[in-house]
């Protein structure tokens, strides 16, 4: 799950773990979900192969139009059986303004 502290737009890209990281523009370029404040959400993310390494990567837009200047990532890898939803991504920092 991953949580702001204002209300906002979160944005997702998942890419294999050893592709290059993206910028800023690119995971805005992602897949996009509702945020609200200080309430973790928990997007659904669907198409992974199985037994496969992954990173997420994440950044936030706030209600002001404030986008997080960093982004944040985490590594996961599927099971074997199943590709499984992503959870407990990561906490973010406040939005700076």
């Amino acid at each position: 799950s991953v949580t702001i502290n204002e209300a906002g737009t979160g944005y997702y890209l998942v890419q294999p773990a050893a592709a290059a990281a993206p910028t800023v523009a690119q995971v805005q370029a992602g897949t996009a979900f509702a945020m609200t404040a200080n309430v973790a959400a928990t997007p659904a993310i669907s198409g992974l192969t199985a037994s496969t390494a992954y990173k997420i990567y994440f950044v936030a837009k706030d209600a002001a139009g404030n986008v997080q200047a960093a982004v944040q990532s985490v590594a996961v890898t599927t099971t074997a059986a199943t590709a499984p939803h992503a959870k407990s991504l990561l906490l973010l920092k406040p939005l700076s303004h």
